[in-house]
């Protein structure tokens, strides 16, 4: 049987238990704590560095494009850019071959801006279980045609 451990906030599990397909303990622990899978990614050897391992630079791109889908869905507009990412610690190597997965849950709503948790994790299909990579924040602002921050969830108008 598997067993429960915490890693700065997140419930990680662990454990040998079969699960339908794609579906990890990790996985089902995430959703259930309010996540949204936003990104999957397959690393791939143009991904990687010397070593065979993803480049920092390529997670961070697919992170902010989850974290942006993520945000655009939750207030309501494809206006929005980054404000501001929080540390960003690499906790494990990713190396090619392994599947990549984004999760997003929404950490404070301001009138402009929206506040993203986001996970990511690792998996092997030959082991199955997910292994966390790195854990951060991201704040998202709606913007207007103007670039000015706007509030969010309102209708644009255009003026033609």
């Amino acid at each position: 049987m598997g067993s429960r451990h915490s890693n700065r906030g997140v419930q990680v599990a662990t454990g040998s238990r079969k699960r339908g397909a794609g579906e990890t303990l990790m996985h089902k622990q995430l959703v259930e704590d309010g996540y949204f899978l936003s990104g999957r990614h397959l690393v791939m050897a143009p991904d990687c560095n010397a070593t065979e391992n993803l480049f920092g630079g390529q997670l961070l791109s697919w992170i902010d494009e989850g974290a942006a889908l993520f945000a655009g869905c939750k207030m309501g507009t494809d206006r929005l850019v980054t404000l501001k990412m929080g540390e960003i610690i690499f906790k494990v190597p990713v190396e090619r071959g392994r599947v990549v997965s984004v999760y997003c849950k929404t950490s404070h709503e301001g009138t402009t801006s929206l506040g993203v948790h986001v996970v990511v994790t690792k998996r092997s299909f030959e082991a199955g279980g997910e292994t966390p990579v790195i854990d951060t924040n991201i704040v998202f602002v709606s913007v207007g045609e103007d670039g000015k921050p706007r509030p969010w969830n309102l209708p644009i108008i255009n003026q033609e």
